[in-house]
């Protein structure tokens, strides 16, 4: 995750300060579910599954 400084292999759930606004999540990340869920999602949208 180049744009959070923390590495996409990472298992542990993070606090990035500047994401920090207040809320249910409120700067937490979670390479994990990145890596695992959310990219492999967004590229079944952007690709439609010819990747």
């Amino acid at each position: 995750m180049k744009f959070s400084g923390v590495s996409i292999e990472s298992t542990e759930y993070r606090h990035i300060e500047r994401h920090s606004y207040g809320g249910m999540s409120s700067g937490m990340i979670a390479p994990e579910i990145w890596k695992n869920e959310i990219i492999p999602h967004l590229k079944e949208i952007i690709y439609g599954g010819n990747i």
